[in-house]
């Protein structure tokens, strides 16, 4: 049997621009930087580690002024 998972989300005013949705991780551009949750086993969420989380956590700050986000099985890359 599946059970729902609750996990963090982008609130509603974030500035999110763009999204992109893996098999096994999620990233999203909010107000220039870009957040990501998920698998991490290959670290493709930023982090400097490998740990799974679903909680969002910052993979370039929004310094970055990112415009753009693609999230795929074993890696993400960003415009920036």
């Amino acid at each position: 049997t599946q059970s729902n998972v609750p996990i963090d989300t982008i609130p509603a005013g974030s500035g999110a621009t763009d999204v992109s949705i893996s098999d096994t991780h999620s990233c999203a551009v909010v107000r220039g930087g870009v957040r990501c949750w998920g698998s991490n086993q290959d670290g493709e969420l930023g982090a400097g580690n490998n740990d799974p989380t679903l909680s969002i956590v910052t993979a370039i700050s929004a310094e970055s002024a990112a415009t753009a986000v693609c999230a795929r099985d074993g890696g993400t890359c960003a415009v920036v």
